[in-house]
């Protein structure tokens, strides 16, 4: 039985990849709740949710094709990856990510604690 930070190293590792409608393969994955603290002191206050769970999603992304996009440290740089991904990155990220955390499953299927915590986040 792997220990507690096995699976959390699993946890964090874990990616998913979505192509775009540009052709470009998107890869993301999981933030930590360190990071996902980041992304929310960078949301300017009162900012709709959508706007919030865009940055969510920039702030995912690993890889545009060959290209390594690591955590962003700055709003700026987190900006520089939304604008990499334009709309069709984003959509194709988007995907991704709801794969990553299982909220693609049948609407039938309830999503576990875990999928509904980290879908509010």
């Amino acid at each position: 039985m792997p220990t507690t930070l096995e699976q959390l190293k699993e946890r964090y590792s874990k990616t998913e990849r979505e192509p775009d409608a540009l052709g470009r393969m998107i890869t993301v994955g999981m933030l930590r709740p360190s990071q996902e603290t980041r992304v929310r002191e960078w949301i300017a206050a009162g900012a709709h949710s959508i706007v919030n769970n865009t940055l969510f999603i920039a702030a995912s992304v690993r890889q545009i094709d060959q290209g390594v996009f690591p955590f962003p440290r700055s709003r700026e740089e987190l900006d520089a990856t939304l604008d990499a991904l334009d709309r069709e990155g984003l959509e194709a990220a988007s995907k991704a990510v709801e794969r990553l955390h299982g909220l693609d499953k049948a609407a039938g299927e309830q999503p576990t604690q875990d999928v509904v915590e980290a879908a509010k986040n």
